[in-house]
């Protein structure tokens, strides 16, 4: 039972490692900018799909974002983004 265990926890550490390598370079910080200062209110993942580009966001981000701007923190540098949610 606690060899069970023990295997367990250590495909879950492979697998969590394995995710980080493939989805970190990927992951980019969420910034609203509502009176002119930069808030980080959550991530962003880039995915592209063929020649179509996408930046995959939670909802709740998008709704803290409705009133002011929103920007990704990329290359130390705020990037505005735009598009359709």
């Amino acid at each position: 039972m606690i060899g069970e265990a023990t295997n367990i926890r250590a495909a879950r550490q492979r697998a969590a490692a394995a995710a980080e390598k493939l989805f970190l370079p990927a992951t980019l910080p969420i910034y609203s900018a509502d009176e002119m200062r930069p808030d980080q209110i959550g991530t962003a993942i880039l995915i592209s799909v063929g020649d179509a580009r996408f930046l995959l966001t939670a909802a709740h981000v998008l709704d803290e974002c409705e009133d002011a701007g929103m920007f990704a923190g990329a290359d130390g540098q705020f990037v505005p983004i735009g598009g359709q949610a």
